[in-house]
């Protein structure tokens, strides 16, 4: 009974050490993901900065 419980206990150890690696990987493509939009939001800045320049001197 008690090596039962032993190993119900194992199994449950080792599901939540993929469960924590899974979590981290998920942390990681999230942190990508958040560089990448940081990336487009500056570009797109930059866009409107030279399409607002290049109006001012149509002007």
């Amino acid at each position: 009974e008690l090596q039962n419980e032993a190993s119900k206990l194992q199994e449950i150890a080792e599901k939540a050490q993929l469960d924590a690696v899974k979590a981290e990987e998920n942390v990681t493509n999230i942190m990508l993901l958040a560089e990448q939009a940081v990336a487009f939001e500056l570009e797109a800045t930059q866009r409107v900065n030279d399409a607002e320049i290049a109006l001012q001197r149509a002007d």
